[in-house]
C-alpha cells in the first residue's frame, strides 16, 4: 500500500478527486464527512430511513468511511449523482451515461408539466456522488458536495452542481480508459 502511494503523481485534481493518468490510478479525498452526520436530528434521520427504504441509513455509514486508498482505474464500476437520494446522473463500465433532460431538481418540475402536474423543488438537503469500486472493505464511496439545507437556484447550489458535473466527467474518463 505504501508502496502505491510512493508511486501515485495526480496529473488532474478536482477539490476531492485525485487521478494519476499515467498510472491509471485514482484516489478520492474527504469522502468521510463527520460534520454531515452531526447536523442530522434523530427525527430527520429517522425520516429520511422511512422515506426512503434505508437508503439513507446506508448512504450514513458509507459516509463514516475515513480511509484514503488508490484506486486502479479497473476498480471503479458505476458512479451516481444523487439529489436527495435521487438518482440525477449515473454512468460506469459497460453503462452509457445516462442524464436527466434537464439539470438537477428543474427535472422533476418539468416531468410534471408534461403530465398535467407541476413539480419543483425549491430547496434540497444532500448531493452526493457515490462511487461504487472493487473493495470489499469499502464498495461505496461517497463524496458530499451539499449537506445542509440549500435553496436550487442559490449560488451554493449551482456551484455544487458544476463541481458534481466536473468530477462526474473525470470519472466517465475514467471508467472509459482503463
Amino acid at each position: 500500500m505504501e508502496e502505491d502511494i510512493m508511486k501515485f503523481k495526480a496529473t488532474q485534481k478536482l477539490d476531492c478527486l485525485q487521478v494519476d493518468s499515467i498510472n491509471k490510478t485514482f484516489k478520492v479525498k474527504g469522502q468521510s464527512s463527520d460534520a454531515f452526520q452531526k447536523k442530522k436530528s434523530g427525527l430527520v434521520k429517522t425520516a429520511m430511513a422511512i422515506s426512503t427504504c434505508g437508503m439513507s441509513t446506508v448512504l450514513d455509514k458509507a459516509l463514516k468511511f475515513t480511509k484514503e486508498k488508490i484506486y486502479s482505474f479497473s476498480d471503479l464500476h458505476s458512479f451516481e449523482l444523487l439529489e436527495d437520494n435521487s438518482t440525477i446522473t449515473s454512468g460506469g463500465t459497460g453503462l452509457a451515461l445516462a442524464a436527466t433532460a434537464l439539470t438537477g431538481s428543474y427535472a422533476a418540475g418539468a416531468m410534471g408539466g408534461i403530465i398535467g402536474k407541476k413539480k419543483t423543488k425549491k430547496i434540497i438537503e444532500s448531493m452526493i456522488i457515490k462511487l461504487n469500486v472493487n473493495d470489499f472493505d469499502c464498495p461505496c464511496i461517497m463524496i458530499p458536495l451539499i449537506t445542509k439545507s440549500t435553496k436550487v437556484g442559490s449560488n451554493e447550489y449551482k456551484e455544487a452542481y458544476n463541481q458534481a458535473q466536473k468530477i462526474i466527467s473525470m470519472l466517465d474518463l475514467i471508467t472509459h480508459n482503463n
